[in-house]
């Protein structure tokens, strides 16, 4: 299992000059100061900060609390390493080398940017808002 200390060199990594340098530079701070709040034992077992139980809402209370971020924040954040990791691992279990793992997975990092991007435009936060915007960017 990949642990959180590596998270941010391999975001830095994956985006290379792919993404500004100032939201790049945004999204690794906020990552480091979520990564530097988990305990030790949090950041080499990440798992323990998803879930819906007690202990685990505490942690991730715990850890937004020191990082200065909101709890859907640390949510948001484990939920993107926890995939990427999940989609690391398949990749590398259907034979993929590193740097081509590293490639799909730099692209699935854009695809995504470019969808919260569309997101955070959308007033509304409902699906159907969502899928509005979208249609209207694709006839364009």
């Amino acid at each position: 299992a990949q642990s959180l200390g590596g998270a941010v060199d391999a975001v830095k990594g994956m985006l290379g000059g792919g993404v500004p340098d100032d939201e790049m530079t945004k999204k690794l701070k906020g990552i480091q100061l979520i990564i530097d709040s988990a305990t030790e034992e949090e950041r080499n077992s990440p798992d323990l900060l998803l879930g819906f139980g007690k202990d685990t809402q505490e942690r991730v209370k715990r850890v937004s609390d020191v990082a200065g971020v909101s709890a859907n924040e640390v949510t948001g954040f484990m939920i993107e390493f926890m995939g990427v990791r999940s989609m690391m691992n398949k990749q590398m279990g259907q034979g993929m080398s590193i740097d081509k793992a590293k490639e799909e997975i730099k692209k699935e990092t854009m695809l995504y940017i470019e969808e919260k991007k569309i997101n955070d435009s959308v007033t509304g936060n409902s699906r159907a808002s969502r899928r509005q915007v979208k249609a209207e960017k694709n006839k364009t």
